[in-house]
């Protein structure tokens, strides 16, 4: 080993006087993307330093150059450790761990989001929260362009962490150059911003020989090959929701003669040509791995980072540039301290020397960092709040009914729809023209999941109930099914057992519709998203179906309108009822149906009906005209048959085949008066403008009377009544019947006038 000259290595502290430390010896490590570190032990007369003071401040390891003219090589950083050691004689040891600013990021534990920034920008502002200043302790000389990230997150990791991986994925890597004061980082993405070794451009290569040799410091004495195999190619694929139809992939060669394919998925690329280029950094990442150099040497200058040119190797091909990317520096000076400072009691006596080993790669090889920076997963969910602008309850959602979310662990200060990204939501049903989606409002609590656990691809996958807005089922309604939005539309199933109801209700005119058991919601008290508790049962004892609404209820038929009667119809109308029959009206009354009207009824048919029937018998005891007054106007009623007499008390009406079988026929406290009429016999013909009876078979429709008819008859289908201009009062009157029989059934009634055939 060739001597060194005295003091060949040096530390200082800010905090202390220039010489209050000697080097005994020390060894360090530096790297390409990599926290330089140099382990440094040193002995000192002080025996009282204050440890605390010489961490909070910067300090330089310095390694004096062999050559008399030559620059010093420093290294600037901070101290990650500092130790008072044992006391031999009058010194006492010390030992320090320097390393560069950077590692202060290491310190850092972080949760934060990104928005809409380039990886320049945001890993800019992560050096600068840990306290690095732009131009002085770091540099970006990026030569690709990088588009904007829509959503970053950094959870649960240190800065440094976080810097380490996203350089590693784009193929970014670090170094330091070291100046008159400080060091800095430079950070890259391509070999062009490699410069050569300042005053060691050239590097021999020169065998050890057991003889030391001027120059020795300019000399490499060692260098070999380790190469291994490589991979053939290397495959990206992706998926990108918002172009769900576009097939995703990258992929690069590593090597024509290599073997195998590497496979990755969820590289999280928006595109095609950004999958490429991510394929071909891959690529690079193993290519450079190919081939490394390994050298033995004095040269201290040796920096990764830096391009030296081999010359005189024993191998032609081997001679080149070649671009540093790791040393191993070690070195002692003992010996001198024996000698020089008296120190008679060290324990390390090894002679003054220093050396390094180190690792160099082709310089027409692109270098790319390993990805060793584990990403932070997140397996389970988090909580966040939807976020919207403005202080309205409704949240904003884009155009593909994305929303924006503030994450319990952003202290950015950002509201008002600019603390996240667009997020999808998960959703029951989907698909194309189809969906279920029910809006959430601000400041509704959510659960993100994470697409393979990635903190840069949340999903709301759904709300849940907090203490401030607590689920619409709780332990007093517990055995229903509640759909209750923010403005108090409201679908709720009870699934007790003897109660089973479905509830629709909306505050808007007070409209609800209950099928099942009862317990209507009150429609007056005009909720707005409350629990609509329903009234008590005692209040409401009808089952069934109830439709109410305060203002227009429309129910409109395209097709066939049919309506069965299972005991009692009843239909009230406040001013007017309106029925327009564009084709056929058909109603089935079981047992009773009843039309009460307030002022008049009238009906004018429109079109052409036909009744046929063998029989049409008509059950009831009791038929009710309940009106003011009933008037037949522009009607003209024959009755044909053999007699036809009107009395004040009795009126029967005999024809061909006309008889009474059973009891008779009874008009009691009414009058009949017959005003410029006239009675006629005219066939089997029946014109009225005020009703019509249709008999379909065994159907039968009344409109505007009400009819019971038990166990009666009328025969002789051929009896006609005309009556023109007659006015019928007294709404008393009352028929009763008892055994009649209505047969021989063959009737057709036309338009205006009315015509029965037989």
């Amino acid at each position: 080993m060739p001597q060194m000259k005295e003091n060949a290595f040096t530390f200082e502290s800010r905090a202390l006087a220039k010489d209050t430390f000697s080097v005994v010896r020390f060894s360090g490590d530096e790297g390409l993307s990599a926290l330089y570190c140099f382990d440094i032990l040193l002995i000192s007369e002080s025996a009282d330093i204050d440890l605390t003071e010489v961490l909070q401040n910067p300090a330089t390891f310095t390694i004096k150059s062999q050559f008399a003219d030559g620059p010093d090589l420093p290294f600037h950083g901070i101290l990650s450790a500092f130790e008072q050691m044992h006391q031999s004689g009058p010194y006492i040891y010390y030992r320090a761990e320097l390393r560069p600013k950077l590692w202060w990021l290491t310190l850092t534990h972080h949760n934060q989001v990104f928005l809409d920034k380039t990886v320049d920008r945001f890993l800019s502002d992560v050096l600068k929260d840990g306290g690095l200043a732009p131009a002085v302790d770091f540099e970006f000389r990026f030569q690709g362009q990088y588009a904007p990230w829509e959503y970053v997150c950094q959870y649960g990791e240190s800065h440094f962490a976080f810097v380490s991986r996203w350089m590693e994925r784009e193929g970014a890597y670090y170094w330091f150059e070291q100046g008159a004061q400080s060091e800095k980082m430079i950070a890259s993405d391509t070999r062009i911003a490699h410069a050569p070794l300042p005053g060691h451009e050239t590097c021999l290569y020169s065998p050890p020989s057991g003889l030391d040799t001027t120059g020795a410091d300019t000399v490499i004495k060692r260098f070999t090959l380790k190469q291994a195999p490589m991979p053939k190619n290397v495959l990206l694929k992706d998926y990108n929701y918002m172009k769900p139809g576009l097939d995703l992939e990258g992929r690069a060669t590593v090597q024509d003669q290599g073997r195998g394919e590497i496979y990755l998925y969820g590289e999280h690329f928006p595109d095609t040509g950004e999958g490429q280029r991510l394929a071909g950094v891959r690529a690079e990442a193993y290519r450079c791995r190919e081939k490394t150099f390994h050298g033995l040497s004095a040269i201290a200058a040796l920096r990764p980072g830096y391009l030296f040119t081999l010359e005189r190797h024993y191998r032609a091909d081997f001679n080149g540039q070649y671009l540093t990317t790791t040393v191993h520096h070690e070195g002692s000076q003992a010996r001198y301290l024996v000698s020089g400072l008296g120190v008679g009691d060290l324990e390390d006596r090894e002679g003054l020397f220093y050396r390094n080993t180190f690792t160099c790669i082709p310089g027409d090889v692109q270098y790319r960092p390993a990805r060793t920076t584990p990403k932070p997963r997140i397996a389970g969910t988090l909580s966040a709040k939807i976020d919207a602008a403005g202080s309205g309850r409704y949240a904003e959602l884009d155009a593909n009914g994305r929303y924006k979310v503030i994450l319990p662990f952003d202290r950015s200060g950002r509201s008002g729809g600019k603390a996240s990204a667009w997020i999808r939501m998960m959703q029951p049903y989907a698909g194309e023209g189809m969906g279920f989606h029910a809006p959430l409002h601000k400041g509704t609590e959510v659960l993100l999941s994470f697409i393979e656990a990635d903190p840069d691809r949340p999903v709301i996958c759904g709300a849940v109930p907090n203490a401030e807005t607590p689920s619409p089922v709780r332990d007093a309604n517990q055995t229903q099914i509640r759909l209750v939005s923010g403005s108090g539309n409201v679908m709720h199933m009870e699934d007790k057992a003897g109660s089973e109801r479905i509830l629709m209700h909306s505050p808007a005119a007070n409209t609800f519709l209950r099928l099942g058991a009862p317990n209507d919601p009150d429609t007056a008290a005009g909720h707005q998203g409350d629990n609509h508790e329903a009234q008590p049962e005692e209040e409401e004892t009808e089952w069934g179906a109830r439709l109410v609404t305060d203002k227009l209820l429309k129910i409109q038929a395209g097709g066939e309108n049919t309506v069965i009667l299972g005991e009692c119809i009843e239909t009230v109308v406040g001013v007017d009822l309106g029925i327009k029959l564009i084709n056929t009206d058909e109603i089935i009354g079981g047992i009773k149906t009843e039309v009460m009207m307030g002022g008049q009824g009238s009906y004018t048919p429109l079109v052409h009906w036909h009744l046929k029937g063998s029989e049409e018998k008509v059950a009831a005891t009791e038929m009710k005209v309940i009106a003011a007054k009933q008037d037949a106007l522009g009607t003209y009623e024959v009755v044909e048959g053999e007699q036809g007499r009107v009395t004040a008390t009795l009126t029967a009406v005999t024809a061909e085949a006309a008889r009474a079988v059973g009891d008779s026929i009874d008009v009691t406290g009414a009058v009949t008066t017959a005003v410029g009429t006239q009675t006629e016999a005219l066939g089997e013909q029946i014109r009225a403008a005020v009703s019509q009876t249709t008999a379909l078979g065994e159907r039968v429709q009344a409109l505007g009377t009400c009819v019971r008819t038990v166990g009666s008859q009328l025969s002789n289908a051929g009896t006609c009544l005309r009556n023109a201009g007659s006015d019928m009062s007294n709404s008393g009157t009352r028929i009763d019947n008892a055994g009649t029989a209505l047969q021989n059934a063959s009737i057709a009634i036309r338009d205006a006038p009315i015509i029965m055939d037989n």
